[in-house]
């Protein structure tokens, strides 16, 4: 049996985690998967942001990248993984050092203008985010053609 003062304090809990996942997610429910929080992301329009910075974690498979062995569908089970733990409060950067194949720094400015320099993934998801916000672009043969990037806008 919980106090009333016990009780308050579960149910603020509850609301506030609550509220914390819809900001998260950019609505008032997060997607259950990764493919369904794809879905969401790439429905919402971009941001009017003309300039902002992300870091990511690409999750790449044999022959994408010198040195990856991993299978596409291994590649994909590790992005669901990496994503749920991103979305789920992971430490970013931890998740960057322990899986990315990027080599380089993994974070990365981009402006509207200057974003052809990226993969198009990388820039169709960014500028959908807001600053703290996780989203995907999925392997695709020309717009993320180097495997999954699990994004956060940081700037």
């Amino acid at each position: 049996m919980h106090t009333p003062s016990l009780q308050r304090s579960l149910a603020s809990l509850s609301a506030a985690s609550i509220l914390f996942a819809a900001a998260c997610s950019g609505g008032p429910a997060a997607p259950a998967t990764m493919d369904g929080a794809i879905a969401a992301l790439m429905a919402r329009p971009e941001l009017p942001d003309a300039a902002i910075t992300v870091q990511h974690v690409l999750i790449a498979f044999e022959g994408k990248v010198p040195g990856v062995t991993r299978s596409q569908p291994q590649a994909k089970e590790l992005a669901e993984k990496v994503w749920a733990e991103a979305t789920g409060g992971a430490d970013f950067k931890a998740l960057m050092k322990q899986h990315s194949n990027d080599p380089g720094p993994g974070e990365y400015p981009m402006t509207k203008q200057g974003r052809q320099q990226m993969v198009a993934g990388f820039g169709d998801v960014g500028f959908r985010l807001a600053v703290g916000q996780i989203g995907v672009a999925p392997f695709d043969a020309k717009a993320s053609p180097y495997g999954w990037h699990i994004i956060k806008r940081v700037k």
